[in-house]
């Protein structure tokens, strides 16, 4: 954790950030393991198939790392949303895809920005207001949502975004961090530094998603407490490990 991360204060529950950094991180990573495999899988140079798998996974391995956190539930967000967003404590998370090569946080934007993300956006600080050549101070962005699935969520759930950039041949980067919606472009005002998450940089082969979760069913369970956690490490394919190149 960094010195500036005090905006983590109190806003997971009983839940560490810790903790909640290190399943974030392990998400993330799954959910490029299993894009990566498919689009191995697809035997095609054209990346569809990596775009379409990161996109639905980026979710649900989500919800897979939560699933069993006290304090961590799904919401459905409504028709803009194909999946559930996971709130854990007072932090709505939101994960995104930012960029296919290293690059700098600060120059994220929202892709598609519809009514849903606008919806979500209520739940950060408000934009700087522009002022115009009269000296006159316009707010830029969108009103507050005073209906719609999220609604009933507690006025002081606050929308921490998850942006990674990440490419078939690994995930590069990811951050967290709190920032307002400037335009409908997706610009962002990051009201928080954004900061790193742990990325694994060394592969090690690990069980596969589907191992894990028959593992983890036939596994004793308990009634109270929080799951444990795997340590960071992304999956190799058979090429990486046989020392040959890996697929496109």
């Amino acid at each position: 954790m960094t010195n500036d991360a005090h905006w983590t204060d109190d806003l997971f529950g009983g839940v560490k950030p810790d903790e909640v950094q290190r399943r974030i991180s392990q998400a993330l990573q799954d959910m490029n393991d299993n894009a990566r495999r498919a689009q191995g899988d697809a035997n095609s140079r054209r990346k569809h198939t990596y775009g379409i798998t990161r996109y639905n996974n980026c979710h649900e391995r989500l919800q897979e790392q939560f699933a069993e956190v006290r304090g961590a539930y799904r919401i459905n967000a409504g028709k803009s949303f194909a999946w559930d967003l996971v709130v854990v404590g007072k932090a709505l998370l939101y994960p995104f895809h930012y960029a296919h090569q290293d690059k700098d946080v600060r120059e994220a934007r929202i892709p598609n920005v519809h009514r849903g993300i606008v919806d979500l956006f209520q739940f950060a600080p408000p934009p700087t207001p522009v002022v115009d050549l009269f000296g006159e101070a316009h707010m830029p962005g969108y009103g507050p949502v005073e209906q719609g699935r999220l609604y009933g969520l507690p006025r002081d759930t606050r929308l921490v975004l998850i942006p990674f950039a990440s490419n078939d041949s690994g995930l590069l980067k990811a951050y967290w961090g709190i920032a307002a919606l400037v335009d409908d472009s997706g610009a962002l005002e990051w009201t928080t530094a954004p900061e790193p998450l742990p990325v694994a940089t060394i592969a090690r082969p690990t069980l596969d998603i589907v191992q894990r979760q028959r593992a983890a069913a036939d596994a004793v369970t308990f009634d109270s407490g929080e799951a444990p956690v795997a340590e960071l490490s992304p999956k190799r394919d058979q090429a990486d490990e046989a020392g040959g190149p890996s697929q496109p």
